[in-house]
């Protein structure tokens, strides 16, 4: 862990998301995702029955797991939470099996189309790290959620 001793967090306050998806798209632009693929995306969920139906949005994205299944079902160890606690992938390591893409409860994986390894959420790791600024879909969600 780093030298100040805490692990990052997100925290998603859903009362201010009003699912325009800004920060899918932020997300996109700023790790190259391609077409098909998410990192993060927003979840419409139904509540209620008809005619009282409720939707409201949910952002998905890589919850950071403590205990997180991919990084040990990784064969070549090439995901692991790194110094602040983010679970990272090593695209150098990364062989493409996809295991942790299965071991993921929360689907929050996927196998890139051309470079055949797995990617996720990091919360803009080198973004974080190197003192940019938040994660760009902090940076661009216009409710501040």
């Amino acid at each position: 862990m780093s030298e100040t001793n805490f692990k990052y967090a997100m925290l998603v306050d859903l009362t201010r998301c009003v699912g325009c998806r800004s920060c899918s798209v932020a997300c996109k632009s700023e790790n190259d995702v391609p077409s098909g693929v998410v990192r993060t995306w927003v979840k419409e969920v139904e509540k209620g029955s008809y005619p009282l139906v409720k939707r409201h949005p949910m952002v998905m994205l890589c919850n950071q797991c403590e205990n997180a299944a991919c990084t040990r079902v990784c064969p070549v160890k090439a995901t692991y939470h790194n110094e602040d606690g983010i679970v990272v992938i090593d695209p150098h390591r990364c062989i493409g099996c996809g295991y942790c893409m299965a071991a993921c409860p929360y689907a929050m994986r996927f196998i890139h189309p051309t470079r055949r390894v797995a990617e996720k959420c990091d919360w803009c790791w080198p973004r974080v790290r190197d003192g940019q600024g938040p994660p760009n879909c902090v940076s661009n969600c216009p409710g501040g959620a």
